[in-house]
Order: structure tokens, then C-alpha cells, then sequence
């Protein structure tokens, strides 16, 4: 348990210290490669409206205002928002995005995975590149607090496997609430899991001392160990009803009934250990 400890608090030192190398390394999901993130971008943006039981994208989104959380270093949601109809796209992120040569190649290569009737409008956009760059809004804030966002109102608001690296989630709903619209629909993605980051058993994350844990993962944006409960209480305290829960993937019993076996002290409701990836459709109060 010890060697866990220690490697693990010197893993994250190296992403405190090279955190762009570490990228450039690693290429995490949405902060890396060119032809498979594209193709992950288009299928989200896709799965997004899916889950919002939406079934004409362009009618929906037409002359709205949406947020993306945690976009990535491609903002394949954001220009494919813009595409069907969308007014204008905010995105929030906690490290910058280079969005200049670097966006538009990206661009043009998320066209590919467009519908043949969209694919030359999607094209048209792209003449006037000037006008994309103030239609797509992108705010980083290391903090992850994101007071200096604009007065606006957003129509629809959206994230996937984003909240779960956010370690001040009221203060993030603090926020969107502030900028909801009063009809506004958002989904989120949430794994629940430890992302590699557990020692034998899957759910033996969650018993790693706060202090430990801190030291273990304060640069690598692991996850917050927050449980589905916890969501619907900051979800609730922020005048957002849930609609529903999409419970994507579950744990194995057997995973569950050894973690209980064995942490006498456990406090978390066994209905929220059960739960490994879980998506949330919530509309503002």
C-alpha cells in the first residue's frame, strides 16, 4: 500500500512540473491526436442531443446559446453547434486552447464526419473565419471557479466526463445557474470511477485519506470522488431538477460485495457504489 502511495504522489509531481509534456505524452482524451479525436468529437456531439431526446438537432438548436464544460484542445462540439444553428457557443475550460491556425485545420478536418447536406455550409463558415472566432467564446480559468464569465444567458448546457476533475463544483453551478436561461436543458457525462487510480479493488479510491489523496492527484485532475447523491444535492441546491439519471455502466456485484466485506467504516450508500458512469438531463427550476 505504501509503493501505491508514493508512486502516486510522484506521478502527480511530474504533471505539477511538466504538465505540457505530460500531454504531449500521454494525449488524453480531447487533449490530443487529430483523426480519433475528431471522430470522438462528432459521436459526442451526437450522444449529447441523443440524450436531451432531441430529434431534429438543427430545430433545436437553432439561434441558441450553448455552453460546453471541459471542451478539450478540439472544439469539435462547439463548431458542429455552430454548423447546425447555433447562435453562439461558450466554452469553459480550465487550461487555455490555441485557437487560431491549430483550430482551423481542426476544423476542416471535423467536417469529414458531417452529414453530406451539411458539409458545405459547414465550409461557408469557415470563409468567414473572423466571425467564428467571436461566435465560439472560449474562457479558461485555472482556479476552475469562472467568475469572469459575461452576462449571458445559456439555452443549453453541456459536458462529458468533465465534472468529475472539477474539485469546486458549487462554485461551477454557482456559475451556471447564474447564466441559465429560464428554459434551460443541460446534460452531463459523469464517470464515477478512479480512473486507474484505485490499488486492488475498483472502489478502493474512495478510502484514500483526504490529505494522501490531495497529495496524490492535485495536478492530474483526477476525479473528486463526489457519488451520485452528492451530484443531485449541488444539482438541487442550485435550482436545477433533475429529469433523469442515465446509468450507463454499473460496477460488477462482486466488485461492490468485497468492498463492503472489507471497509466496516464504508458511509457511501451501496446505490451510489454501484454506479460507474452515469449521465444527468437537468432543466433550470
Amino acid at each position: 500500500m505504501l509503493i501505491y502511495y508514493i508512486k502516486n504522489i510522484f506521478k502527480n509531481i511530474i504533471y505539477g512540473l511538466f504538465p505540457s509534456l505530460v500531454i504531449k505524452i500521454k494525449k488524453p482524451t480531447g487533449r490530443g491526436g487529430t483523426t480519433k479525436i475528431n471522430s470522438y468529437h462528432f459521436d459526442i456531439f451526437n450522444s449529447y442531443f441523443k440524450h436531451l431526446d432531441v430529434e431534429d438537432i438543427q430545430e433545436f438548436i437553432r439561434d441558441k446559446t450553448v455552453v460546453e464544460i471541459g471542451p478539450g484542445n478540439v472544439l469539435g462540439t462547439a463548431f458542429y453547434s455552430i454548423v447546425y444553428g447555433a447562435k453562439k457557443v461558450i466554452c469553459i475550460d480550465r487550461f487555455p486552447v490555441v485557437f487560431f491556425k491549430e483550430q482551423y485545420n481542426n476544423f476542416v478536418s471535423l467536417i469529414d464526419y458531417l452529414p453530406n447536406h451539411l458539409k458545405g455550409k459547414a465550409s461557408e463558415i469557415l470563409k468567414n473565419y473572423d466571425d467564428l472566432k467571436n461566435r465560439i467564446v472560449y474562457y479558461s480559468d485555472l482556479t476552475g471557479r469562472f467568475t469572469h464569465i459575461p452576462d449571458i444567458k445559456a439555452d443549453i448546457i453541456l459536458s462529458n466526463a468533465v465534472l468529475e476533475h472539477v474539485y469546486d463544483l458549487p462554485s461551477l453551478f454557482n456559475m451556471l445557474s447564474k447564466i441559465s436561461d429560464k428554459n434551460a436543458l443541460m446534460f452531463h457525462g459523469v464517470d464515477l470511477r478512479s480512473h486507474t487510480m484505485h490499488y486492488k479493488n475498483e472502489l478502493d479510491f474512495l478510502n484514500v485519506p483526504i490529505i494522501l489523496w490531495k497529495l496524490m492527484t492535485c495536478f492530474r485532475g483526477a476525479p473528486n470522488r463526489i457519488t451520485r447523491s452528492e451530484y443531485i444535492n449541488i444539482f438541487e441546491s442550485h435550482n436545477f431538477k433533475i429529469l433523469r439519471e442515465l446509468i450507463v455502466k454499473k460496477y460488477d456485484t462482486a466488485t461492490v460485495k468485497e468492498y463492503i466485506l472489507y471497509n466496516k467504516k464504508n458511509t457511501v450508500d451501496i446505490k451510489d457504489l454501484e454506479i460507474a458512469i452515469i449521465g444527468f438531463v437537468c432543466k433550470v427550476c
